[in-house]
């Protein structure tokens, strides 16, 4: 049989109660935490709350010395007195009152952030701020998280799958984005970017004729004075680089900034096409199967300097020059055979060496005026660009059957253009539902094509 602890000369277990208050009203306090600790060695027993009347209770607490700690929000810390609890009594700890802490705050900033995206009534803006992995990139990377915007292999830019895309830089028309955006956009840092616009119903004031959008790109103001730089790098085990170094200097009225980057690419490619042609009077049939092999090697570096002055809040202008240089070799292997009843009767293979070289040169220069009035501005701007392209491919046909002679060829494409481009824009609300806008747009080009 099994005696009951005071039977067996053990002590009883006691309770400890109270209640918590505050200060000042002797107010109830709900949810107080209240932790009872024993001595010597301040092991906490149990931890319980005050309930809607700031009453708490502590039941079957064993003899021993204790000491109540009560914490709550916004109050100060409480620690009792210690206490002893025997097999006489249990303990009463009253009311125990609760002072509010003073508490320091320092400054709160608020700062606004721009959502990733925004769809407004003609466009839809995309911010790269807000995506941590794309700022240490490029454009390009930058471009593939937007939706409706697709980027292949070879870095091409697709919108809503067409590459007829219209490429702004500010607002403005740029002749390096216009010939070569893909390679262009390879090279510009993502952390240079405030916004890239969609615009995929423009109005007659972009020119849209037989394009699938606009992609405007708009460039970060530098507001910080002094010196400063950024220098980006990116490698992949695909023997793929690119690079670029920003500088940029503001005294104060003066903004200069330079930019140089660098693409190495590296595209091996592989490929087949079967086919089976069935002729519609004979229903004979002839097979072709194609298999190649290539691999392209494009290299390319971009420098920019341009400079701004602003001598007051109402002017601005300034002048900026880009140069551009590609260096591109490609190389494949095609076999190919063509089989009919009677067996192989074509079985050859193609060698091609192509390369492609380029450079490209922009200058312009932009002057802005603003007048009182708000929104009431005229801007001049003049653009000059110069290309020169060499496309060259060397192919030769090594045939087995039948036993031709190797029959070798040789393409020669050289393109020279020079293109300048007169802008004037004049804006002037005359109220809030109301709006002149009106300008100017001259475009004077020539080019010379030579193919041999």
């Amino acid at each position: 049989m099994i005696l009951p602890p005071i039977a067996s000369g053990q002590p009883l277990p006691q309770s400890v109660f109270g209640k918590i208050a505050e200060f000042s009203t002797q107010d109830p306090l709900e949810f107080a935490n209240i932790v009872l600790s024993q001595l010597p060695d301040s092991i906490t027993i149990q931890r319980v709350a005050s309930d809607i009347t700031g009453n708490f209770n502590f039941t079957d607490v064993p003899a021993g010395h204790y000491f109540l700690e009560i914490t709550l929000l916004g109050f100060e810390i409480i620690k009792t007195a210690v206490f002893e609890i025997n097999t006489d009594h249990g303990y009463d700890a009253g009311t125990i009152s609760l002072q509010a802490s003073s508490i320091s705050l320092n400054e709160i900033e608020i700062a606004a952030k721009n959502p990733a995206f925004v769809n407004g009534i003609d466009r839809k803006t995309y911010y790269p701020e807000n995506d941590i992995m794309a700022q240490s990139g490029t454009v390009s990377d930058v471009l593939q998280n937007i939706p409706s915007i697709t980027i292949d292999a070879e870095g091409e830019i697709n919108l809503r799958g067409s590459e007829n895309i219209h490429f702004l830089l500010n607002g403005k028309p740029s002749g390096l984005l216009k010939n070569n955006p893909a390679i262009m956009l390879e090279q510009l840092p993502a952390n240079t970017i405030e916004r890239i616009e969609i615009i995929t119903n423009p109005s007659a004031k972009y020119k849209p004729d037989g394009v699938a959008g606009i992609i405007n790109i708009i460039t970060k103001k530098n507001t910080l004075t002094g010196f400063h730089g950024n220098v980006m790098a990116n490698a992949s085990t695909q023997r793929r680089y690119n690079g670029n170094i920003s500088l940029n200097y503001n005294p104060g009225k003066f903004n200069i900034s330079a930019l140089y980057g660098y693409m190495q690419n590296y595209f091996p490619r592989t490929g087949s096409d079967f086919r089976i042609v069935r002729d519609s009077f004979s229903e004979a049939e002839t097979m072709f199967d194609l298999k190649s092999n290539g691999l392209g090697k494009p290299k390319s570096h971009t420098t920019n300097l341009s400079i701004d002055y602003q001598p007051d809040t109402n002017n601005s202008l300034g002048v900026s020059g880009t140069y551009f240089n590609q260096n591109a070799r490609r190389m494949r292997e095609t076999i190919t055979q063509e089989t009919n009843s009677a067996g192989i009767i074509n079985d050859f293979n193609t060698f091609r060496n192509d390369v492609d070289k380029e450079s490209e040169l922009e200058l312009s220069a932009y002057a802005e005026h603003a007048f009182k009035k708000e929104d009431h501005t005229i801007s001049f701007e003049a653009q000059y660009g110069k290309s020169d392209e060499l496309e060259e491919s060397q192919f030769c046909d090594v045939f087995r059957l039948p036993a031709y002679p190797t029959y070798q060829g040789h393409n020669r494409l050289d393109k020279k253009g020079h293109a300048t481009t007169l802008t004037t824009d004049y804006t002037n609300p005359f109220d809030k539902d109301t709006e002149l806008e009106t300008g100017y747009e001259g475009e004077y080009s020539s080019g010379d094509l030579d193919y041999y």
